[in-house]
């Protein structure tokens, strides 16, 4: 989890503000588009960050908890974060039930109920806030599952941004990558190596790929 964590806040969302000049763009003049706060060209799908001053590709949302943009190259980092968060709250939750059980067991006189009410209200409290938590970050959860498998971040649907139609299993791999392994271990997606930095080269490849396409109103 800390891995991930780290990972997450290090990797960048997927900045795509490399120096693009026309000549280079070409035929594929048609997937691009100018960010005048960048005064870059940028890929179609893209959205400028206040906050970081970037411009980055299928970005979802400036995370405050990791003071990054969440996109398409830490997007997998995020989710995997978030998972291993629910699996901690599970865990602390079956601790809970554990003491709670142990409490229950131990035989009553006036010092140990004195003990087991305060015992009680602390592990209540933790209970309380563990449960809020866990809906919390599962909301969270639940909406970036929801748009990966629609291959749009909460930002397109806003902006009424719409990628073409793909299979969830694609739409997987993009963010994943293309083995069972990569979608459950925090390692680099071998698919397309965005890790440390968005190239022009991957992203050629994502447009050759049709991973890239937007459906025209």
């Amino acid at each position: 989890m800390v891995y991930n964590f780290v990972c997450v806040i290090f990797t960048f969302g997927g900045s795509d503000n490399v120096d693009i000049l026309l000549e280079e763009i070409g035929e594929y003049k048609d997937y691009f588009e100018f960010c005048d706060k960048c005064n870059s060209s940028r890929p179609i799908g893209s959205h400028h960050c206040r906050r970081c001053k970037k411009c980055i590709l299928k970005m979802d949302h400036h995370c405050v908890w990791i003071t990054n943009c969440v996109g398409l190259c830490n997007q997998k980092y995020f989710i995997q974060f978030l998972v291993y968060m629910e699996l901690m709250c599970i865990f602390n939750l079956l601790l809970i039930v554990g003491n709670i059980m142990d409490l229950l067991d131990k035989n009553d006189n006036l010092d140990s109920y004195i003990f087991k009410r305060d015992a009680l209200y602390f592990i209540f409290i933790n209970f309380l806030i563990s449960v809020i938590f866990f809906l919390f970050v599962c909301i969270i959860l639940i909406g970036q599952i929801c748009s990966i498998i629609k291959g749009n971040s909460k930002i397109d649907e806003l902006k009424k941004i719409k990628f073409k139609r793909i299979t969830v299993k694609e739409n997987l791999k993009i963010i994943f990558g293309n083995s069972f392994a990569q979608i459950l271990l925090p390692v680099k997606n071998k698919m397309y190596k965005y890790n440390d930095e968005l190239k022009f080269e991957t992203i050629i490849d994502m447009i050759n790929n049709k991973h890239l396409e937007i459906t025209t109103p």
